[in-house]
């Protein structure tokens, strides 16, 4: 289990486990509220999607289809 941290990185949606990207639903500019799944992500065989934590603008989508992540990864940054 990865160790808390202190700092938050509120500008940015971070890969809650390893897996494979599957999709992105977003794109640079796009506007996203809290609650929406953003990136959907298969590990173990499940597919799962990652919300987003805020409301805001998308900046920088990091993420792609077919691309292998690790926990704690920045999957997309948020304008600040």
């Amino acid at each position: 289990m990865p160790a808390p941290r202190d700092e938050a990185l509120e500008n940015a949606l971070l890969c809650p486990m390893p897996g494979l990207v599957v999709d992105v639903r977003v794109k640079k500019g796009d506007r996203v509220y809290r609650g929406q799944d953003l990136v959907s992500i298969e590990s173990m065989k499940m597919e799962s999607f990652v919300a987003s934590p805020c409301d805001g603008e998308v900046e920088e989508v990091l993420a792609a289809p077919g691309q292998a992540v690790e926990t704690d990864e920045v999957l997309l940054k948020f304008k600040a």
